[in-house]
């Protein structure tokens, strides 16, 4: 599943270093490169992630949808 940030729907992510003495450090954490928006894992920080179906409408005695016909 390709990232796609729930937030700006932007496509790309990094991972977040920070100085640390006179190099850098790896963080756990990766941030959208649109909008910056941070978080851990990017396969459930995803849209579409997680999403319940819709569901159906309940059907009448007669087997149609409520508030067809």
């Amino acid at each position: 599943m390709q990232f796609v940030c729930p937030i700006c729907a932007g496509t790309n992510w990094r991972e977040v270093v920070v100085p640390k003495g006179g190099g850098y450090s790896r963080t756990d954490f990766s941030e959208c490169c649109s909008c910056s928006a941070m978080f851990r894992r990017e396969e459930l920080f995803t849209v579409g992630r997680g999403k319940k179906p819709e569901p159906e409408a309940p059907l009448e005695s007669s087997g149609t949808p409520k508030g067809s016909a």
